[in-house]
Order: C-alpha cells, then sequence, then structure tokens
C-alpha cells in the first residue's frame, strides 16, 4: 500500500512508516538530539547526568509544556503525534508524563543503583560481591 505524501499521513500511515526497517531509529535518535539539546544537563554527585525540562510536571503550570518538542517535530515531518505518542510508550508499565523522561530511564537507573547498593543484577538474576 503507498503511503500518502509525509505532510498528510494519518494514524495508521504513521505506523506503516515506522514499519520501515530503521526508521523508528532515526526518528528515536534525531528526538534524543532535540531534547538534550533544548533541556538543561544536570550533574549529581556520583558523577551521573541527566537532562530535564526545569518544571514542575502539573497541569496547572503554564509554563510546563509536556509534549511541545514531539509535537513539533512530528509535524516537520509530517507524521501523527499521537501513534508516535503510543509507540514511545508502548512498554508496559511506563508512564511519560513529560519528555525529560525520555531521556532520563528512570527504571533503568533504579536498576544500577540496586546492582551497586547490593550486587544484584535483576535482568540475569546473579548476586555478586560489592566492593
Amino acid at each position: 500500500m503507498p503511503l500518502t505524501p509525509p505532510n498528510h499521513r494519518i494514524a495508521l500511515e504513521t505506523c506503516l512508516y515506522f514499519d520501515e526497517p530503521g526508521t523508528l531509529e532515526t526518528f528515536i535518535r534525531d528526538y534524543l538530539r532535540i531534547l538534550m539539546d533544548k533541556f538543561q544537563k544536570i550533574r549529581t554527585q556520583c558523577i551521573r547526568k541527566y537532562w530535564t525540562c526545569g518544571q514542575d510536571y502539573d497541569p496547572r503550570n503554564w509554563n510546563w509544556k509536556p509534549r511541545h518538542h514531539l509535537e513539533r517535530l512530528c509535524c516537520k515531518q509530517g507524521l501523527d503525534d499521537l501513534a508516535i505518542r503510543d509507540i514511545l510508550v508502548g512498554h508496559p508499565g511506563r508512564n511519560l508524563e513529560c519528555e525529560c523522561q525520555v531521556i532520563y530511564d528512570e527504571r533503568g537507573l533504579r536498576k544500577e543503583t540496586l546492582k551497586r547498593q547490593f550486587g544484584v543484577d535483576s535482568d540475569s538474576g546473579e548476586a555478586a560481591l560489592v566492593d
């Protein structure tokens, strides 16, 4: 089924567009690059770094725009932003309130912290001594 021109794609055609090999990876790479450029980088005492929008996640906050950069990128590429949001949140148990959570993987950081503190790798199930 041929796709319509990029500036007229609906949700189904956006999903079909991302079925092509490499298109989703390219889109996510471009999206992460935009977010890293626009958001503030913060370093913690543990030499970790993460990016934040610097706003409270509150719908009453007029300065908080939770999906501003995703909508602009989708509009530029002619894709449906709601379909892409479903693709990004497609993992069970993952709730994205703001775009800075796309960069800052809370579950991954919690796994690293548990591994560092207790020496348990939750993926492999092995326990090791931690110095």
